[in-house]
Protein backbone atom coordinates (compact mmCIF):
# COMPACT_ATOMS: atom_id res chain seq x y z
CA UNK A 1 0.00 0.00 0.00
CA UNK A 2 1.30 3.72 -0.79
CA UNK A 3 1.82 6.02 1.82
CA UNK A 4 -0.63 8.36 2.61
CA UNK A 5 0.03 11.92 1.71
CA UNK A 6 -1.76 14.95 3.48
CA UNK A 7 -1.96 18.85 2.37
CA UNK A 8 -3.56 21.64 4.48
CA UNK A 9 -5.39 24.98 2.98
CA UNK A 10 -5.03 27.96 5.28
CA UNK A 11 -4.83 31.81 5.23
CA UNK A 12 -1.51 31.92 7.71
CA UNK A 13 1.06 28.97 8.41
CA UNK A 14 2.13 29.04 12.52
CA UNK A 15 0.46 32.64 12.97
CA UNK A 16 -3.08 33.03 14.42
CA UNK A 17 -4.74 30.76 16.12
CA UNK A 18 -5.56 28.22 12.21
CA UNK A 19 -2.07 28.79 11.65
CA UNK A 20 -0.79 27.48 14.91
CA UNK A 21 -3.05 24.54 14.83
CA UNK A 22 -2.18 23.97 11.04
CA UNK A 23 1.27 24.04 12.52
CA UNK A 24 0.82 21.63 15.21
CA UNK A 25 -1.36 18.63 12.76
CA UNK A 26 1.91 19.13 10.50
CA UNK A 27 4.16 18.30 13.28
CA UNK A 28 2.57 15.20 14.01
CA UNK A 29 2.26 14.04 10.47
CA UNK A 30 6.05 14.74 10.10
CA UNK A 31 6.58 12.36 13.43
CA UNK A 32 4.53 9.52 11.96
CA UNK A 33 6.20 9.70 8.84
CA UNK A 34 3.22 11.34 6.22
CA UNK A 35 4.54 13.34 3.72
CA UNK A 36 2.81 16.68 4.24
CA UNK A 37 2.70 20.37 2.91
CA UNK A 38 0.71 23.57 4.07
CA UNK A 39 -0.52 25.89 1.26
CA UNK A 40 -1.39 29.59 2.81
CA UNK A 41 -1.54 32.69 1.15
CA UNK A 42 -0.83 35.39 4.38
CA UNK A 43 2.45 36.47 5.67
CA UNK A 44 5.72 34.24 5.90
CA UNK A 45 6.54 30.65 7.49
CA UNK A 46 9.99 29.31 7.87
CA UNK A 47 8.32 25.88 8.02
CA UNK A 48 10.72 23.59 5.31
CA UNK A 49 7.43 21.79 4.19
CA UNK A 50 4.70 25.10 3.83
CA UNK A 51 4.32 26.57 0.19
CA UNK A 52 2.67 30.34 0.00
CA UNK A 53 0.59 30.44 -3.31
CA UNK A 54 -0.21 34.16 -3.15
CA UNK A 55 0.91 35.23 -6.95
CA UNK A 56 1.81 39.04 -5.86
CA UNK A 57 2.06 41.02 -3.03
CA UNK A 58 -1.07 43.38 -3.18
CA UNK A 59 -2.82 40.40 -5.01
CA UNK A 60 -4.77 39.76 -1.74
CA UNK A 61 -5.98 43.65 -1.45
CA UNK A 62 -7.24 43.90 -4.52
CA UNK A 63 -9.29 40.83 -4.18
CA UNK A 64 -10.76 42.13 -0.91
CA UNK A 65 -11.58 45.38 -2.71
CA UNK A 66 -13.11 42.94 -5.23
CA UNK A 67 -15.22 41.44 -2.98
CA UNK A 68 -16.37 44.77 -1.21
CA UNK A 69 -17.99 45.84 -4.46
CA UNK A 70 -19.31 43.10 -5.76
CA UNK A 71 -20.04 41.42 -2.37
CA UNK A 72 -19.37 38.01 -3.54
CA UNK A 73 -16.30 37.05 -0.83
CA UNK A 74 -15.04 33.30 -1.60
CA UNK A 75 -15.62 33.59 -5.27
CA UNK A 76 -13.32 36.04 -6.62
CA UNK A 77 -9.09 34.98 -6.43
CA UNK A 78 -9.06 32.78 -9.97
CA UNK A 79 -5.68 32.82 -10.46
CA UNK A 80 -4.75 32.27 -6.58
CA UNK A 81 -6.77 29.46 -6.84
CA UNK A 82 -5.44 28.29 -10.02
CA UNK A 83 -2.12 28.09 -8.85
CA UNK A 84 -3.24 26.29 -5.69
CA UNK A 85 -4.53 23.46 -7.62
CA UNK A 86 -1.32 23.35 -10.11
CA UNK A 87 0.76 22.53 -6.71
CA UNK A 88 -2.06 20.35 -5.13
CA UNK A 89 -1.62 18.65 -8.65
CA UNK A 90 1.79 18.30 -8.29
CA UNK A 91 2.03 17.04 -4.85
CA UNK A 92 -0.59 14.75 -5.48
CA UNK A 93 -2.30 14.21 -2.06
CA UNK A 94 -4.33 11.29 -0.67
CA UNK A 95 -6.44 13.95 1.62
CA UNK A 96 -6.84 18.00 1.33
CA UNK A 97 -7.54 19.30 4.62
CA UNK A 98 -9.34 22.59 4.32
CA UNK A 99 -9.09 25.39 6.90
CA UNK A 100 -10.00 29.12 6.65
CA UNK A 101 -11.06 30.36 3.71
CA UNK A 102 -12.52 33.57 4.01
CA UNK A 103 -9.45 35.68 3.84
CA UNK A 104 -9.65 35.97 -0.20
CA UNK A 105 -7.38 33.09 -0.63
CA UNK A 106 -9.65 30.80 -2.72
CA UNK A 107 -12.74 30.95 -5.06
CA UNK A 108 -15.22 28.27 -4.26
CA UNK A 109 -16.50 27.51 -7.46
CA UNK A 110 -13.19 26.70 -8.96
CA UNK A 111 -11.75 24.45 -6.23
CA UNK A 112 -14.89 22.54 -5.48
CA UNK A 113 -15.09 21.52 -9.44
CA UNK A 114 -11.57 20.72 -9.01
CA UNK A 115 -12.00 18.67 -5.59
CA UNK A 116 -15.44 16.84 -7.75
CA UNK A 117 -13.67 15.65 -10.77
CA UNK A 118 -9.91 14.53 -9.32
CA UNK A 119 -11.98 12.56 -6.52
CA UNK A 120 -9.57 13.94 -3.77
CA UNK A 121 -10.79 13.20 -0.11
CA UNK A 122 -11.84 16.39 1.79
CA UNK A 123 -11.18 17.13 5.33
CA UNK A 124 -12.88 20.48 6.57
CA UNK A 125 -12.47 22.39 9.84
CA UNK A 126 -14.64 25.21 10.14
CA UNK A 127 -13.21 27.22 12.81
CA UNK A 128 -16.03 29.69 12.34
CA UNK A 129 -19.57 29.67 10.90
CA UNK A 130 -18.44 31.10 7.81
CA UNK A 131 -19.30 28.27 5.50
CA UNK A 132 -22.96 28.52 7.03
CA UNK A 133 -23.79 32.20 5.74
CA UNK A 134 -24.21 34.54 2.87
CA UNK A 135 -21.12 36.92 4.02
CA UNK A 136 -20.73 36.76 8.34
CA UNK A 137 -18.19 34.46 10.20
CA UNK A 138 -20.26 34.96 13.29
CA UNK A 139 -23.57 35.86 14.17
CA UNK A 140 -24.50 35.83 17.61
CA UNK A 141 -23.91 39.46 18.53
CA UNK A 142 -25.88 40.16 15.46
CA UNK A 143 -28.93 37.76 16.57
CA UNK A 144 -29.52 37.00 13.20
CA UNK A 145 -31.04 33.61 12.01
CA UNK A 146 -31.09 34.13 8.41
CA UNK A 147 -28.56 31.89 7.66
CA UNK A 148 -31.15 28.82 8.83
CA UNK A 149 -32.76 29.74 5.55
CA UNK A 150 -30.01 30.30 4.01
CA UNK A 151 -29.68 34.24 4.03
CA UNK A 152 -30.69 37.21 2.01
CA UNK A 153 -31.73 40.44 2.71
CA UNK A 154 -28.91 40.71 4.12
CA UNK A 155 -29.01 43.82 7.20
CA UNK A 156 -25.47 44.00 7.58
CA UNK A 157 -24.40 43.45 4.17
CA UNK A 158 -22.74 46.79 4.23
CA UNK A 159 -19.90 45.31 6.64
CA UNK A 160 -19.20 42.77 3.61
CA UNK A 161 -20.27 44.25 0.31
CA UNK A 162 -20.95 48.20 0.02
CA UNK A 163 -23.34 47.68 -3.44
CA UNK A 164 -24.66 44.86 -3.96
CA UNK A 165 -26.69 42.44 -1.44
CA UNK A 166 -25.51 38.44 -2.27
CA UNK A 167 -25.95 37.06 0.68
CA UNK A 168 -28.64 34.39 -0.45
CA UNK A 169 -26.73 33.82 -3.78
CA UNK A 170 -23.31 33.30 -1.81
CA UNK A 171 -24.66 31.23 0.66
CA UNK A 172 -26.54 29.02 -1.94
CA UNK A 173 -22.87 28.57 -3.73
CA UNK A 174 -20.75 27.62 -0.63
CA UNK A 175 -23.97 24.76 -0.14
CA UNK A 176 -23.44 23.56 -3.49
CA UNK A 177 -19.55 23.94 -3.43
CA UNK A 178 -19.40 21.42 0.03
CA UNK A 179 -22.05 19.02 -1.88
CA UNK A 180 -19.58 18.70 -4.98
CA UNK A 181 -16.48 18.40 -2.31
CA UNK A 182 -18.20 16.28 -0.20
CA UNK A 183 -16.10 16.86 2.72
CA UNK A 184 -15.46 15.29 5.97
CA UNK A 185 -16.73 18.29 8.73
CA UNK A 186 -14.93 18.86 11.58
CA UNK A 187 -15.72 21.11 14.36
CA UNK A 188 -13.32 22.24 17.18
CA UNK A 189 -16.85 22.65 19.56
CA UNK A 190 -19.86 20.67 20.43
CA UNK A 191 -21.65 24.24 19.98
CA UNK A 192 -20.32 24.90 16.75
CA UNK A 193 -21.78 21.58 15.40
CA UNK A 194 -25.21 22.30 16.90
CA UNK A 195 -25.18 25.15 14.63
CA UNK A 196 -24.02 23.00 11.83
CA UNK A 197 -26.80 20.90 12.39
CA UNK A 198 -29.40 24.08 12.21
CA UNK A 199 -28.15 24.91 8.86
CA UNK A 200 -28.69 23.67 5.33
CA UNK A 201 -26.19 21.35 5.22
CA UNK A 202 -27.45 19.99 8.53
CA UNK A 203 -27.50 16.68 6.99
CA UNK A 204 -23.90 15.62 7.23
CA UNK A 205 -21.90 14.14 9.36
CA UNK A 206 -20.06 16.13 12.04
CA UNK A 207 -16.84 15.22 14.14
CA UNK A 208 -15.81 16.96 16.86
CA UNK A 209 -12.40 17.67 18.02
CA UNK A 210 -11.54 20.25 19.75
CA UNK A 211 -8.55 23.00 19.88
CA UNK A 212 -5.73 22.19 22.02
CA UNK A 213 -2.89 23.68 23.18
CA UNK A 214 1.06 22.66 23.69
CA UNK A 215 1.35 22.26 27.82
CA UNK A 216 5.04 22.13 27.61
CA UNK A 217 4.50 25.78 26.97
CA UNK A 218 1.39 27.13 28.74
CA UNK A 219 2.10 25.92 32.11
CA UNK A 220 2.45 27.66 35.63
CA UNK A 221 5.30 29.41 36.15
CA UNK A 222 5.14 30.31 39.35
CA UNK A 223 4.71 26.11 40.37
CA UNK A 224 8.06 25.96 41.26
CA UNK A 225 8.32 28.63 43.96
CA UNK A 226 6.80 31.00 45.61
CA UNK A 227 4.14 33.16 44.73
CA UNK A 228 5.31 36.44 43.80
CA UNK A 229 3.72 38.90 46.52
CA UNK A 230 1.45 40.92 44.78
CA UNK A 231 -0.54 44.41 46.49
CA UNK A 232 -3.51 43.69 43.78
CA UNK A 233 -5.78 40.99 42.26
CA UNK A 234 -4.81 40.92 39.12
CA UNK A 235 -7.71 40.67 36.66
CA UNK A 236 -6.51 39.28 33.14
CA UNK A 237 -7.97 39.39 29.64
CA UNK A 238 -6.53 38.35 26.38
CA UNK A 239 -7.32 38.66 23.06
CA UNK A 240 -6.19 39.08 19.14
CA UNK A 241 -7.86 41.73 18.58
CA UNK A 242 -10.00 43.74 21.28
CA UNK A 243 -13.83 45.04 20.45
CA UNK A 244 -16.82 44.53 21.78
CA UNK A 245 -17.16 41.27 20.29
CA UNK A 246 -14.20 40.67 22.91
CA UNK A 247 -15.55 42.61 25.54
CA UNK A 248 -13.62 45.29 25.58
CA UNK A 249 -16.83 47.61 26.87
CA UNK A 250 -16.60 44.99 29.51
CA UNK A 251 -13.49 45.62 31.11
CA UNK A 252 -13.81 49.74 30.85
CA UNK A 253 -17.32 49.02 32.76
CA UNK A 254 -15.21 46.73 35.46
CA UNK A 255 -12.36 49.05 35.67
CA UNK A 256 -14.83 51.60 36.84
CA UNK A 257 -16.41 49.34 39.28
CA UNK A 258 -14.15 47.20 41.09
CA UNK A 259 -12.30 48.13 43.83
CA UNK A 260 -8.99 49.39 44.08
CA UNK A 261 -7.78 46.29 45.07
CA UNK A 262 -8.12 45.14 41.86
CA UNK A 263 -5.47 45.72 38.43
CA UNK A 264 -6.74 45.11 35.11
CA UNK A 265 -4.70 43.72 32.15
CA UNK A 266 -5.63 43.51 29.04
CA UNK A 267 -3.03 41.71 26.17
CA UNK A 268 -3.32 42.26 22.19
CA UNK A 269 -3.97 45.68 22.20
CA UNK A 270 -2.79 48.60 19.84
CA UNK A 271 -2.47 52.50 19.58
CA UNK A 272 -6.86 52.42 18.57
CA UNK A 273 -7.64 50.21 21.93
CA UNK A 274 -5.48 51.63 24.29
CA UNK A 275 -7.34 55.33 23.50
CA UNK A 276 -10.39 54.03 24.84
CA UNK A 277 -8.67 52.41 28.23
CA UNK A 278 -9.09 54.23 31.31
CA UNK A 279 -5.78 54.59 32.57
CA UNK A 280 -5.97 51.91 35.66
CA UNK A 281 -6.22 49.07 32.96
CA UNK A 282 -2.42 48.14 32.40
CA UNK A 283 -2.53 47.52 28.35
CA UNK A 284 0.11 45.12 26.89
CA UNK A 285 0.58 44.88 22.83
CA UNK A 286 0.12 41.77 21.71
CA UNK A 287 3.23 39.02 21.59
CA UNK A 288 4.48 36.13 19.19
CA UNK A 289 6.17 34.44 22.10
CA UNK A 290 3.79 32.15 23.61
CA UNK A 291 6.48 31.85 26.77
CA UNK A 292 6.04 35.42 27.43
CA UNK A 293 2.42 35.12 27.40
CA UNK A 294 2.60 31.88 29.66
CA UNK A 295 4.32 34.11 32.74
CA UNK A 296 1.21 36.49 31.85
CA UNK A 297 -1.69 33.73 32.82
CA UNK A 298 0.82 32.41 35.62
CA UNK A 299 0.67 35.91 37.60
CA UNK A 300 -3.06 36.45 37.19
CA UNK A 301 -5.50 35.66 39.99
CA UNK A 302 -8.18 35.19 37.37
CA UNK A 303 -8.53 35.00 33.81
CA UNK A 304 -12.03 36.83 32.59
CA UNK A 305 -13.79 36.46 28.93
CA UNK A 306 -16.88 38.16 28.60
CA UNK A 307 -17.07 37.17 25.00
CA UNK A 308 -20.10 38.04 22.80
CA UNK A 309 -19.46 35.39 20.17
CA UNK A 310 -16.46 32.19 20.25
CA UNK A 311 -16.82 29.16 18.36
CA UNK A 312 -14.36 27.35 21.38
CA UNK A 313 -11.95 29.65 23.64
CA UNK A 314 -8.75 28.74 23.15
CA UNK A 315 -7.65 31.50 25.78
CA UNK A 316 -9.69 29.87 28.41
CA UNK A 317 -7.49 26.54 27.95
CA UNK A 318 -4.07 28.50 28.02
CA UNK A 319 -5.44 30.04 31.28
CA UNK A 320 -6.32 26.99 32.83
CA UNK A 321 -2.75 25.13 32.05
CA UNK A 322 -1.11 27.98 33.58
CA UNK A 323 -3.25 27.59 37.13
CA UNK A 324 -5.54 30.52 36.43
CA UNK A 325 -9.27 29.89 37.18
CA UNK A 326 -11.86 30.84 34.37
CA UNK A 327 -14.74 33.20 34.29
CA UNK A 328 -16.88 33.28 30.94
CA UNK A 329 -19.45 34.68 29.24
CA UNK A 330 -22.08 31.79 28.49
CA UNK A 331 -21.60 32.29 24.78
CA UNK A 332 -21.12 29.75 22.15
CA UNK A 333 -18.30 27.12 22.60
CA UNK A 334 -16.70 29.00 25.78
CA UNK A 335 -18.52 27.03 28.41
CA UNK A 336 -17.24 24.03 27.13
CA UNK A 337 -13.44 24.61 28.20
CA UNK A 338 -13.89 24.36 31.55
CA UNK A 339 -15.79 22.88 35.10
CA UNK A 340 -17.20 23.45 38.08
CA UNK A 341 -13.91 23.22 39.58
CA UNK A 342 -12.12 25.33 37.35
CA UNK A 343 -14.26 28.99 36.65
CA UNK A 344 -17.52 30.45 36.28
CA UNK A 345 -20.14 30.64 33.36
CA UNK A 346 -21.58 33.48 33.60
CA UNK A 347 -24.79 35.01 31.67
CA UNK A 348 -23.95 37.07 28.75
CA UNK A 349 -24.17 40.63 29.27
CA UNK A 350 -24.91 39.84 33.26
CA UNK A 351 -22.26 42.61 34.87
CA UNK A 352 -23.63 42.75 38.27
CA UNK A 353 -22.92 38.49 38.10
CA UNK A 354 -19.87 38.53 36.48
CA UNK A 355 -18.11 41.29 39.33
CA UNK A 356 -19.67 39.02 41.94
CA UNK A 357 -18.00 36.04 40.10
CA UNK A 358 -14.57 37.83 40.12
CA UNK A 359 -15.06 39.09 43.79
CA UNK A 360 -15.30 34.83 44.99
CA UNK A 361 -12.75 33.58 42.67
CA UNK A 362 -9.98 36.52 44.05
CA UNK A 363 -11.12 36.60 47.75
CA UNK A 364 -12.28 33.40 48.61
CA UNK A 365 -10.00 31.19 46.44
CA UNK A 366 -12.73 28.27 45.62
CA UNK A 367 -10.39 26.73 43.02
CA UNK A 368 -6.46 25.73 43.29
CA UNK A 369 -4.10 25.90 40.72
CA UNK A 370 -3.89 21.59 40.35
CA UNK A 371 -7.33 21.15 38.76
CA UNK A 372 -6.98 23.77 36.47
CA UNK A 373 -4.04 21.98 35.25
CA UNK A 374 -5.38 19.08 35.13
CA UNK A 375 -8.40 20.36 33.02
CA UNK A 376 -6.40 21.96 30.50
CA UNK A 377 -4.42 18.64 30.60
CA UNK A 378 -7.86 17.31 28.65
CA UNK A 379 -6.71 19.90 25.50
CA UNK A 380 -3.15 18.49 25.30
CA UNK A 381 -2.86 19.15 21.28
CA UNK A 382 -0.51 16.12 20.82
CA UNK A 383 -3.46 13.89 21.94
CA UNK A 384 -5.95 15.99 20.23
CA UNK A 385 -4.20 16.12 17.14
CA UNK A 386 -4.07 12.93 17.21
CA UNK A 387 -7.64 12.45 16.41
CA UNK A 388 -6.82 14.18 12.90
CA UNK A 389 -3.97 11.68 12.18
CA UNK A 390 -6.60 8.97 12.66
CA UNK A 391 -9.24 10.29 10.48
CA UNK A 392 -6.78 10.76 7.79
CA UNK A 393 -5.86 7.46 7.60
CA UNK A 394 -9.73 6.26 8.35
CA UNK A 395 -10.63 7.83 5.49
CA UNK A 396 -7.07 6.53 3.58
CA UNK A 397 -7.37 3.01 4.25
CA UNK A 398 -11.01 3.05 3.31
CA UNK A 399 -10.11 4.99 0.54
CA UNK A 400 -8.00 2.20 -0.79
CA UNK A 401 -10.44 -0.59 -0.15
CA UNK A 402 -12.62 0.84 -2.32
CA UNK A 403 -10.23 0.26 -5.06
CA UNK A 404 -9.30 -2.89 -4.61
CA UNK A 405 -13.17 -4.22 -4.59
CA UNK A 406 -14.22 -2.10 -7.91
Amino acid sequence: MSKMKVVQVNAYCGRGSTGKICLSISNILTKQGIKNIIYYTQGKSELVNSINYNPGKYYTLFQSLKSKLLGNNGFNSHIETYSLINKIKKFAPDIVHLHNLHAQNINLDIFSHFIEKSKIDVIFTFHDCWMLTGYCHSFDMKQCNGWKQGCGNCHHKYVYSWIFDRSGRICSKKKEAIERMNPFIVTPSKWLAEIVGQSQIKSRKITVINNGIDLSVFRNKNQNGEDEKKDKFIVLGVAERWDDRKGLDVFIHLAKKLGKEYQIMLVGTDVNVEKKLPENIIAVRRTESQLDLADIYSRADIFVNPTREEVFGLVNIEALACGTPVVTFKTGGSPECIDDRTGFIVEKNNLEELMSRIETVCKKRVFNSEDCRKRAEQFDENILYLKYFDLYNEIFLLRNAMKHTD
